[in-house]
């Protein structure tokens, strides 16, 4: 197993220089050493440390909710969620047009409908690309 400094060493050689946005130069080693200094005062306020950094407490927030780490039960359990919401839309129609596979597995399985076609991802005139479609007809 690598010692850190020897990663450090060989991750230095693929990097080059960085320059900021006041244009200013810096190389590999002072960007880490500005990352990871090590005279980080724990018990500073968190006002100096969003003035340090230059970041909002909201934008602050906002990252950290976006990088919030889900279980795959967890994950799973959501789509379940979301899914089990946009079948209310369509359970009384005779016909319904739906793009997760989801809510056409639960339209089958709770509400009598039926897959008559499923149209694949296709790219329109504009461009754009338009996904997967299931054509589900209530029995």
């Amino acid at each position: 197993m690598k010692k850190v400094k020897e990663v450090e060493e060989s991750t230095e050689e693929d990097f080059v220089e960085m320059e900021e946005t006041d244009g200013v130069k810096i190389t590999p080693r002072e960007a880490k050493e500005r990352v990871f200094k090590t005279n980080k005062d724990p018990k500073r306020s968190l006002s100096e440390f969003l003035s340090e950094h230059e970041i909002t407490e909201d934008a602050l927030l906002k990252l950290i909710k976006q990088s919030k780490v889900f279980s795959v039960k967890d994950k799973a359990k959501n789509d379940l969620e979301l899914a089990e919401i946009e079948v209310e839309k369509y359970k009384n129609e005779k016909l319904a047009f739906v793009t997760n596979l989801l809510v056409a597995d639960l339209l089958e399985k709770q509400y009598n409908f039926k897959c008559t076609e499923v149209k694949g991802p296709r790219i329109s005139s504009s461009g754009l690309s338009k996904p997967k479609t299931w054509v589900m007809k209530k029995q």
